[in-house]
Protein backbone atom coordinates (compact mmCIF):
# COMPACT_ATOMS: atom_id res chain seq x y z
CA UNK A 1 0.00 0.00 0.00
CA UNK A 2 1.32 3.49 -0.75
CA UNK A 3 0.35 6.97 0.07
CA UNK A 4 2.71 9.13 -1.74
CA UNK A 5 1.90 11.48 -4.39
CA UNK A 6 4.71 9.28 -6.58
CA UNK A 7 2.59 6.24 -8.33
CA UNK A 8 5.33 5.72 -10.66
CA UNK A 9 8.00 5.42 -8.50
CA UNK A 10 6.11 2.69 -6.58
CA UNK A 11 5.09 0.87 -10.19
CA UNK A 12 8.11 0.75 -10.84
CA UNK A 13 9.78 -0.83 -7.58
CA UNK A 14 7.46 -3.23 -7.19
CA UNK A 15 7.11 -4.29 -11.46
CA UNK A 16 3.53 -3.44 -11.43
CA UNK A 17 1.67 -1.24 -13.95
CA UNK A 18 0.68 1.34 -12.96
CA UNK A 19 -3.22 0.60 -12.99
CA UNK A 20 -2.27 -2.01 -10.43
CA UNK A 21 -0.59 0.21 -8.41
CA UNK A 22 -3.13 2.44 -8.22
CA UNK A 23 -5.50 -0.56 -6.67
CA UNK A 24 -3.02 -0.40 -3.99
CA UNK A 25 -3.04 3.14 -3.54
CA UNK A 26 -4.12 3.81 0.50
CA UNK A 27 -7.50 4.96 1.08
CA UNK A 28 -9.50 6.00 3.88
CA UNK A 29 -12.24 3.59 4.61
CA UNK A 30 -15.65 4.43 6.52
CA UNK A 31 -16.56 1.53 8.40
CA UNK A 32 -20.22 3.07 9.11
CA UNK A 33 -20.90 4.16 5.09
CA UNK A 34 -21.75 7.93 5.03
CA UNK A 35 -24.70 7.48 2.74
CA UNK A 36 -25.56 5.31 6.27
CA UNK A 37 -25.12 8.04 8.52
CA UNK A 38 -21.41 7.59 9.39
CA UNK A 39 -19.34 10.60 9.90
CA UNK A 40 -15.39 11.22 9.03
CA UNK A 41 -14.45 10.24 12.99
CA UNK A 42 -11.04 9.03 13.59
CA UNK A 43 -13.07 6.01 15.32
CA UNK A 44 -15.31 5.34 12.06
CA UNK A 45 -11.95 5.61 9.18
CA UNK A 46 -9.78 2.98 8.91
CA UNK A 47 -6.82 2.82 6.29
CA UNK A 48 -7.54 0.67 3.48
CA UNK A 49 -5.86 -0.01 -0.16
CA UNK A 50 -8.25 1.14 -3.15
CA UNK A 51 -8.70 -2.29 -3.74
CA UNK A 52 -10.04 -3.65 -0.68
CA UNK A 53 -12.16 -0.41 -0.06
CA UNK A 54 -13.83 -0.99 -3.38
CA UNK A 55 -14.17 -4.72 -2.89
CA UNK A 56 -16.10 -4.57 0.42
CA UNK A 57 -18.92 -1.82 -1.33
CA UNK A 58 -19.40 -4.37 -4.25
CA UNK A 59 -21.53 -7.01 -2.24
CA UNK A 60 -25.02 -6.14 -2.11
CA UNK A 61 -25.25 -5.75 1.21
CA UNK A 62 -21.09 -4.60 2.57
CA UNK A 63 -20.33 -6.90 5.79
CA UNK A 64 -20.13 -5.07 9.13
CA UNK A 65 -16.61 -3.95 9.84
CA UNK A 66 -16.48 -7.00 11.68
CA UNK A 67 -17.26 -9.58 9.42
CA UNK A 68 -14.95 -7.51 6.71
CA UNK A 69 -11.89 -7.93 9.33
CA UNK A 70 -12.60 -11.30 9.32
CA UNK A 71 -12.87 -11.82 5.18
CA UNK A 72 -9.77 -10.29 4.83
CA UNK A 73 -7.64 -12.12 8.26
CA UNK A 74 -8.95 -15.15 6.23
CA UNK A 75 -7.52 -14.44 3.40
CA UNK A 76 -4.51 -13.47 4.58
CA UNK A 77 -3.71 -16.55 6.89
CA UNK A 78 -4.49 -18.47 2.84
CA UNK A 79 -1.72 -16.44 1.37
CA UNK A 80 -4.75 -14.98 -0.76
CA UNK A 81 -4.67 -10.87 0.25
CA UNK A 82 -3.63 -9.49 -2.90
CA UNK A 83 -5.00 -10.59 -6.15
CA UNK A 84 -2.55 -13.42 -7.85
CA UNK A 85 -1.67 -11.41 -10.37
CA UNK A 86 -0.39 -8.57 -8.31
CA UNK A 87 0.79 -11.46 -5.46
CA UNK A 88 3.58 -13.14 -8.15
CA UNK A 89 5.15 -9.24 -8.98
CA UNK A 90 5.43 -8.02 -5.50
CA UNK A 91 6.62 -11.68 -4.50
CA UNK A 92 9.62 -11.88 -7.24
CA UNK A 93 10.38 -8.45 -6.76
CA UNK A 94 10.90 -8.95 -3.17
CA UNK A 95 12.71 -12.19 -3.93
CA UNK A 96 14.97 -10.55 -6.27
CA UNK A 97 16.03 -7.48 -4.21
Amino acid sequence: MWHSANQDEFSQSYNLSTKQAHGLQCTAEHLKAKSDGGGNEHSNIVAACRYCNKKRHQYRKPPSPERYKKLVTDRIAKGKWLPESILCRVQSTLINQ
